[in-house]
This record gives structure tokens, C-alpha cells and sequence, in this order.
């Protein structure tokens, strides 16, 4: 399995006057989406729990939506 690591960002956290980056590990296209979705949104939303809502692993490396 390849894992490729994304940089998002820069982002302004709330209340926060410095930049903030954002480093994910994704191990798929799926993951990557669910992340960019994130960001676009720009809240201070866990990215962990938006994976866990939008993406489900599930054995034999194939994914469910």
C-alpha cells in the first residue's frame, strides 16, 4: 500500500490570528476526498471525525460510502 501525505492549508483556526497547517495522511483517493470536503469547509471540525462519518474502512482494502 502507498501512503501519500497531503499538506492542507494554510487555515485560520477560530480565534487565532497565526496560520495553521494542516497535515493528513492519506492512504487513498477516498480519504483524500473526505479531507479536501474538510477543508473547503474551513470550520474547526475534528478531520478525524469527519472520516469516521464519511468514509468506513472495511477489510480486503475496499471501501464503503
Amino acid at each position: 500500500m502507498v501512503v501519500q501525505m497531503d499538506i492542507l492549508g494554510p487555515f485560520y483556526l477560530r480565534n487565532s490570528s497565526t496560520k495553521n497547517y494542516i497535515i493528513v495522511s492519506c492512504i487513498d483517493d477516498c480519504t483524500r476526498k473526505v479531507v479536501s470536503r474538510w477543508t473547503e469547509r474551513k470550520r474547526s471540525t475534528d478531520v478525524l471525525d469527519v472520516l469516521l462519518q464519511d468514509w468506513i474502512y472495511v477489510p480486503m482494502g475496499s471501501q464503503r460510502k
